[in-house]
Formats: C-alpha cells, sequence, structure tokens
C-alpha cells in the first residue's frame, strides 16, 4: 500500500478516535461532504500547495468549500494529533537517542540537534518589512529539535522571518523548559575526566553556548587541531536537523512553495 493511502487511513482513524469533530458541509441539493474527501483534500493540498481551484477541480468540490475543509482538518491536526507526536521524549526515549548520536554520528550525551529553516509567505499587510529575511524573500520560521533518526520532538513557529535565530530561541518552549531545568534531570549525566556532563542539544553558531546548549568554536583562523576536529564532529552530528528540514519539505511541498495562507493561520 502507498504511503499517501497508508497516512490517509491513519489520520482518519486518529481524528475519528479523538473525537474531534470535522463537520460534514451540508449545500443544497448535494450530499455533505464527508470526512474521508475533506481530509482526502487537504492532503493533496498540503503534499502540492496546488491552489484551492485545483483542488477544488480534482475533488468536484467548490473552491470555497476545499478552503474550509482545508482549515478544518489542519486545526484538527494541530488540536489533537500535534501534542500527541511532538513532545518531550521519555527517559527511555533519551537514552535510545544519546546511542543514536553516538553510535551514528559519534557525538556523545547528545539528545536533540537544533536549528531554524524559513517557510515562504506572501507578505502580509501589517509590517511587511518584519517578514522580509537576510535571504531576500518574505517567510516565518521554523525552529526545531530532532533526534538522532530525524525525528522532531520539538517546534517552534510563527516567529518573522527577519528575527534572528537567537532571538527564536531566547523566546521558545525548549529554551524555557531547559532553563527550568525539567527536560531530562539528573539521570542520564555522565563523568568525563572529572567533569559532571549533563545531556544537551547541538547547534549551529548562530546559537548561544549555554550549559546545555553546545555550539562550535568561532573560527578565526587560528583554531587548534583539535577544535577544528570538534566543530567537524559537531557539524556532522547537527546536519541530522538540516536533513530532518529537507526531508519535510520534500514530502509537504507546501512547506517550500511559497504559502498564501493567512500568517495567522500559519501559527
Amino acid at each position: 500500500m502507498e504511503t499517501a493511502t497508508v497516512l490517509f487511513f491513519f489520520l482518519l482513524s486518529l481524528i475519528r478516535k479523538n473525537r474531534r469533530k470535522i463537520t460534514n458541509l451540508k449545500r443544497k441539493n448535494r450530499k455533505a461532504l464527508t470526512v474521508d474527501l475533506k481530509i482526502a483534500s487537504t492532503l493533496w493540498k498540503l503534499a502540492s500547495n496546488c491552489e484551492y481551484r485545483t483542488v477544488a477541480h480534482l475533488f468536484g468540490i467548490a473552491r470555497s468549500t476545499a478552503c474550509s475543509a482545508f482549515h478544518d482538518v489542519v486545526t484538527s491536526i494541530n488540536e489533537t494529533l500535534a501534542p500527541r507526536f511532538i513532545r518531550n521524549p521519555t527517559i527511555e526515549k533519551f537514552k535510545d537517542i544519546i546511542d543514536g548520536f553516538q553510535n551514528k554520528w559519534g557525538f556523545p550525551n547528545t539528545i536533540g540537534a537544533i536549528d531554524g529553516t524559513h517557510i515562504p509567505i506572501l507578505a502580509p499587510k501589517e509590517v511587511p518589512a518584519d517578514y522580509h529575511n537576510r535571504k531576500g524573500f518574505y517567510s516565518i520560521i521554523l525552529q526545531a529539535v530532532v533526534d538522532s533518526s530525524y525525528k522532531f520532538w520539538n517546534i517552534n513557529v510563527g516567529w518573522a522571518g527577519r528575527v534572528h535565530d537567537a532571538r527564536v530561541f531566547a523566546n521558545s518552549s525548549i529554551y524555557a523548559q531547559f532553563q527550568r531545568g525539567n527536560v531530562v534531570g539528573n539521570e542520564l549525566d555522565k563523568r568525563f575526566n572529572n567533569t559532571t556532563i549533563t545531556p544537551f542539544i547541538i547547534g549551529d553558531a548562530a546559537y548561544p553556548l549555554m550549559p546545555w546548549l553546545i555550539k562550535p568554536f568561532r573560527d578565526n583562523g587560528a583554531l587548534s587541531a583539535e577544535k577544528r576536529y570538534f566543530n567537524y564532529m559537531l557539524s556532522r552530528a547537527r546536519m541530522v536537523v538540516e536533513n530532518a528540514f529537507g526531508r519535510l519539505k520534500g514530502r509537504w511541498r507546501c512547506l517550500m512553495k511559497r504559502n498564501d495562507l493567512s500568517t495567522l493561520f500559519c501559527t
């Protein structure tokens, strides 16, 4: 069975199980639009980012119906499914993640890699300059933490594209959790050369150095061989988050092409 078909029935079963009502739109002299059709049309738009009129033509519905179905299903996914799948791992899962980073990338005691990516959007009517990023297009920022298997376990989305990654990070849920010290606890602390090392996440040079966030040494042209090797190993391990973004956008083209939805709905 194809992946898209499996995903369709998976979403259908979970949404029904959670009993989140997706109303059957009744139209005069026509049958109601079923939940199955609403999910199918939404998945098509998410995977292709085609226009509503194209979705309407393919599924035999009106453009306004395709629009309302899309908003309804996406809202349901955010409310009922996102908290189930995008959440902090258990202690046992953290152990597996640490082992994964150690075995695959040779980087010890790592529980995640963090980075941000820009999601292209139509220039909003209000303060459009805030959304014009350094790459030359309008966007909102998706910050994510992924494990050693490219799976997302923390996301933060909605900041304007012009905002620096460090500011997005400082105002994110992952920052607040680590500052409170309630992400991993002390169970996974390790000793290296008589020093206690707590589990940490890794990021690029844009992020601040924290007791629980490791970044590369600043390359001033005079780094020692050991520091250059450290930077190489960290970059090698951190590529999992870059690859995860690539896989995400490859599957859901709505994140790669310009999104014409309202910024309020995108966040």
